[in-house]
């Protein structure tokens, strides 16, 4: 079995949750508007590809979303490891149902662990 198969499988509990709209939390929203300005302040103001970073309420819902996954995810991490003892240790921890939680459908949800699974190595 590969490491991608591992972590697909250890997915179970999250497949299970129910499908429900998921209804944005504004402290977590106020966190991923906060992990975006440090992103523009390290970028100096400007993207990955050099034009100026857009403000939050011009992103748009997709990307604001994205966000708030990244968010969640830092919220997982300090939730389940307060004293940092797995820092450096994120890519073997699968994000939570608090974060992939709001996948659509198994389908998006496969997606989501293996484009993690992809990007997190």
């Amino acid at each position: 079995m590969s490491d991608e198969d591992a972590v697909i499988e250890d997915a179970t509990p999250i497949r299970q949750m129910s499908r429900s709209p998921v209804k944005l939390d504004k402290n977590v929203l106020a966190r991923a508007r906060d992990l975006y300005a440090v992103y523009c302040a390290f970028g100096e103001g400007k993207s990955w590809d050099g034009r100026p970073c857009p403000r939050w309420d011009k992103l748009g819902d997709k990307v604001q979303r994205n966000w708030y996954g990244v968010a969640l995810r830092t919220i997982q991490l300090t939730t389940t490891d307060a004293d940092l003892e797995q820092l450096g240790a994120e890519a073997g921890i699968l994000p939570s149902e608090l974060v992939f939680g709001s996948a659509e459908d198994d389908t998006r949800l496969r997606q989501m662990i293996q484009t993690w699974t992809e990007y997190s190595r």
